[in-house]
């Protein structure tokens, strides 16, 4: 039997930025903002204990043949090791 784990995915959607509130999702282990338009977490998501897994990659040149350009999210201190 395969477990499945809580995730969120926003990166197909048009979103800027996340509610204080998702901190409220207290058994979210994976948060996928990757191709999303959020620059910034809110605080609240270090009170997240459960999060294992936070992709915040952003691709922001397509047309580049050498290399990938990307962009990420800035994170609070305490958010990580």
């Amino acid at each position: 039997m395969v477990e499945m784990s809580p995730s969120l995915s926003v990166g197909q959607l048009q979103v800027k930025l996340l509610p204080e509130s998702i901190k409220k999702l207290c058994n979210l282990l994976t948060l996928d903002l990757s191709g999303s338009n959020i620059r910034r977490l809110p605080r609240g998501i270090i009170k997240m204990k459960k999060l294992r897994r936070l992709f915040a990659e952003k691709l922001i040149d397509t047309t580049s043949r050498d290399f990938r350009c990307c962009t990420g999210v800035r994170i609070h201190k305490g958010l990580g090791n």
